[in-house]
């Protein structure tokens, strides 16, 4: 992203252009002047430039968004992540140092995105280097673009996982099957058996014209403290203590949305998976899970990523309250 950009509705619109992201369309943006942006008691020096619709991506991601941070303003500080602590860091541009116990990895920018070089392993067909975008705003592990996936006759390799909505951007939602990796490599370290989206839709950042292989996300980075050192072109990861947790693919066997009427809706179903087996069908409202009422579909999806066993689900189907009893495995081997 190359530069700060604001929510269209909390400003005043000037200029009209078309930008782009996630997703196949483009969007129209306008260019402002004369907003400025505070974090947390800390003006930015570089203000807000672009405002665009993001509410659509708060629908996808279940989860209030109506700022996005760029490329002006990574440049302007030396910006460490913690997210171990949940802490974000802002330190003096000219800082040279390494942080204890931190790898060094060399940036290289195209199109204003950190790019790196890095290594991904699948089960059955071997060793790839290839380069990364890190994408700090993405919650997956790691998305193999379409340009990689057509570069290496992957479309037709993985089948067996069925194709579903899995995320999306400014630009609409994008489509691909998860898969499992072996392993990823990045900043010298090997994580293992991170769950991996194949891309499937043609347009957009991830699509046949990107220019990386994979997107790394918030899954895999949340596994290291990272600094971002644009000044000298690097990034540093410094593993934490959750490096080895395994990785979740999908417990339960349905994607869940905000539906027309603002409640939790069930939106897609993967074949003979714990969902179909229990009953539950597209429309459904999920009202609880295990008893546990929620006003965020962030904080549902999480619940549900992280169930075992026998998971009781209170939905809504028409007019009909029901519970349903839905036995969860792991759908990504």
């Amino acid at each position: 992203m190359r530069r700060p950009l604001l929510d269209f509705r909390r400003a005043a619109r000037r200029r009209a252009g078309q930008t782009g992201g996630a997703g196949a369309s483009a969007v129209k943006a306008w260019v402002v002047s004369g907003l400025k942006l505070t974090l947390d008691g800390t003006e930015i020096s570089h203000p807000v430039q672009v405002i665009l619709p993001l509410a659509p991506m708060t629908a996808l991601e279940g989860r209030p968004l109506e700022t996005i941070l760029g490329f002006d303003f990574f440049s302007s500080y030396r910006i460490e992540i913690d997210y171990a602590t949940n802490h974000l860091r802002l330190f003096d541009p000219k800082d040279e140092s390494t942080p204890a116990g931190a790898t060094a990895v060399p940036i290289d920018f195209q199109r204003n995105l950190p790019h790196i070089k890095g290594r991904v392993q699948f089960p059955r067909f071997g060793s790839h280097d290839v380069t990364m975008m890190l994408d700090t705003g993405a919650t997956s592990a790691a998305t193999l673009t379409r340009k990689f996936v057509k570069e290496k006759d992957f479309t037709n390799k993985f089948n067996e996982s069925p194709e579903m909505v899995l995320g999306g951007g400014v630009g609409g939602m994008t489509k691909g099957r998860r898969i499992r990796l072996l392993a990823a490599t990045l900043g010298g370290t090997r994580v293992d058996k991170p769950v991996a989206i194949l891309e499937s839709t043609e347009g957009g950042a991830t699509g046949a014209g990107a220019s990386y292989d994979v997107l790394i996300g918030g899954e895999m980075l949340r596994r290291f403290t990272v600094t971002f050192d644009y000044a000298h072109k690097r990034v540093f990861f410094k593993p934490n203590a959750i490096l080895k947790e395994p990785f979740i693919g999908d417990r339960v066997g349905f994607a869940v949305f905000v539906g027309s009427t603002g409640g939790f809706e069930v939106k897609q179903l993967v074949p003979s998976s714990p969902a179909t087996e229990a009953g539950l069908t597209p429309g459904d409202q999920i009202l609880a899970v295990n008893g546990q009422t929620f006003t965020s579909l962030d904080d549902l999806r999480r619940a549900l990523r992280v169930v075992k066993g026998d998971v009781k689900l209170k939905i809504k189907r028409a007019a009909e309250e029901k519970e349903l009893v839905l036995k969860s495995r792991e759908l990504v081997p």
